[in-house]
Order: C-alpha cells, then sequence, then structure tokens
C-alpha cells in the first residue's frame, strides 16, 4: 500500500506516474554576509580570497564594480571562501579602486540582495 502522501497521476498498461501530493516551491531567497575580502591593496592578477556566509546551499556570485566576476559552486550554508584572480572575464583589473559585492544563489536560482561593496585597490 502506498503511502498517503503519494498518489498515482496517470495509469498507462502496467505504468504508473507517481508525484508527491505537495510540491513546495522555493521562491525565498537566501541571505549572504560578506565576511572578508584580502588582499585589499594588490598588483593586477593576484588572487583575491573573499570569505563569505550563507545561510542555506547556496553558491557564491562575485560582482566587481556591477559586473559579474566570477561564480562559485554550489555549497553548504556556513563560512565558505572563494578565490579569484582580480580578473573580469580574460582581463585583469585597470589600476585604481574597485568595488567588490557577493550574492548567493540557491538550487532554485533564488539570489540574495547583494553585500555593501568592499574597495580595493589595484596597483
Amino acid at each position: 500500500k502506498k503511502s498517503e502522501a503519494w498518489w498515482a497521476l496517470a495509469q498507462d498498461e502496467r505504468r504508473t506516474i507517481v508525484i508527491p501530493k505537495e510540491v513546495h516551491v522555493d521562491t525565498k531567497p537566501p541571505r549572504a554576509r560578506l565576511i572578508s575580502v584580502s588582499p585589499a591593496l594588490l598588483a593586477a592578477g593576484d588572487r583575491v580570497r573573499v570569505r563569505y556566509r550563507a545561510n542555506e546551499p547556496a553558491r557564491p556570485v562575485l560582482l566587481v564594480d556591477g559586473e559579474l566576476a566570477a561564480q562559485g559552486r554550489l555549497r553548504p550554508p556556513g563560512a565558505r571562501r572563494l578565490t579569484w584572480t582580480a580578473r573580469l572575464g580574460a582581463v585583469p583589473l585597470a589600476p585604481g579602486p574597485h568595488e567588490i559585492a557577493l550574492a548567493v544563489e540557491d538550487r532554485a536560482g533564488n539570489r540574495s540582495a547583494q553585500t555593501d561593496p568592499v574597495t580595493i585597490v589595484v596597483t
């Protein structure tokens, strides 16, 4: 006997399609907190370590001067780290100040609000 939580959607000969009675649609965005960005003063092409925290499984989305700079893979909730090579695409960042912000995206594609930006300076 099948659980009451499942029911047959259709029967075709001897095949049965079973789906859950209740479907949860995740529309709530995760929350992100930028913990640190280091170093704050760097040369073009240096590696930048970005530490962040997400409240649910999510992947990081790094924004530099408002442009997508890097994305990480889906990770469990908690404090995590993303390493980035200070490039936008294949182009190293130009000398001067740049703003880094972070958002996280959950499995359902919901994206958090971006964090307050942190300034780094490329020498």
